[in-house]
C-alpha cells in the first residue's frame, strides 16, 4: 500500500490514531495536525491541543509518568515541516516507547500558554 494523507483533520483520523497507538486520547483535545503515510513503513504524526488537567488524565490513563519524558528525546519527533513543529521555540519533553515488532511510539508535550501541545508519532520499520 502506498498512500499519504495531509489535510483536514477528521474523526476517522482520531480513530486511526487510537487504533494504531492503543492510547486513550484526551476527550477534549483538538486535533490540529495529522499526517499519515504508508509505503514500506507506516508513519503517523499527530498534534493536539488540550488542557493541563486533560494532559494529567492522559498520562494516568496510559500509565505514563512525567519521569518517562525528557527533552533529550525531542529529536525523535523529527523536523519542523508545515503544521508539524515539534522543534518549536520551547523545549518539548518526549517519551520514547518502543513497541513489539519494529514499532515505535513517541509522545511529547509542552506548555503553550494556558494550553498544552501534545505530539504523537507512531512508526513501523
Amino acid at each position: 500500500m502506498n498512500s499519504q494523507k495531509d489535510g483536514p483533520r477528521t474523526s476517522s483520523d482520531l480513530r486511526q490514531l487510537r487504533q494504531r497507538t492503543g492510547l486513550a486520547l484526551p476527550a477534549d483535545a483538538q486535533l490540529v495536525y495529522f499526517h499519515y503515510e504508508s509505503q514500506r513503513d507506516e508513519l503517523i504524526q499527530a498534534k493536539m491541543v488540550t488542557t493541563p488537567a486533560a494532559l494529567e488524565r492522559f498520562l494516568s490513563e496510559n500509565h505514563l509518568s512525567r519521569q518517562d519524558f525528557s527533552p533529550a528525546n525531542q529529536g525523535f519527533l523529527g523536523v519542523d515541516s508545515g503544521g508539524w513543529d515539534p522543534q518549536g521555540n520551547s523545549p518539548l519533553a518526549v517519551a520514547a516507547l518502543p513497541r513489539e515488532n519494529g514499532r515505535f511510539l513517541y509522545i511529547g508535550f509542552r506548555n503553550a500558554g494556558p494550553k498544552v501541545e501534545l505530539y504523537i508519532v507512531w512508526m513501523t520499520t
